[in-house]
């Protein structure tokens, strides 16, 4: 007799952009329901919780949620949070330990809801001028 599991579907292989429009989401998520700022319940969040969550939810890989994260954080949509601490041995040696949170970030949340009333303005304090005559001025606004 052949065992009769559960075969799983086989989904079309998602787009980059597609991962990243559900990695950003869930960042976004995680930001509006929020209690704290780090942990469980925290709008940051340790990549192996994200990894676990994402592998749960949108069965995202760990290449593709590692490689879609250095994306989000290259472009300022995500960015990471470290936490310095010591630990002291019973020796007397005390070893430095980071630890990385991810969370979004104010230019993350107008990608998803688009800019707002308090959305920075890009070039704010920045004079750019172009004369026609393929001349462009860039200086302070302020004089």
């Amino acid at each position: 007799m052949v065992g009769r599991g559960k075969t799983k579907a086989l989904q079309p292989a998602r787009s980059n952009n597609e991962n990243r429009t559900i990695m950003l989401r869930y960042f976004y998520d995680r930001n509006k329901t929020a209690t704290s700022a780090r942990g469980k319940k925290g709008y940051a969040i340790k990549i192996s919780h994200v990894r676990k969550e994402l592998k749960a939810r949108h069965e995202l890989s760990q290449q593709e949620v590692m490689s879609n994260l250095n994306y989000l954080l290259s472009q300022g949509w995500i960015e990471e949070d470290t936490v310095e601490k010591s630990v002291p041995l019973p020796t007397g040696t005390v070893i430095p330990q980071s630890t990385s949170f991810y969370k979004i970030t104010a230019d993350g949340i107008d990608k998803i809801e688009g800019p707002g009333e308090f959305t920075m303005e890009k070039f704010k304090g920045i004079k750019i001028e172009a004369t026609g005559q393929n001349i462009i001025t860039v200086g302070d606004a302020t004089k």
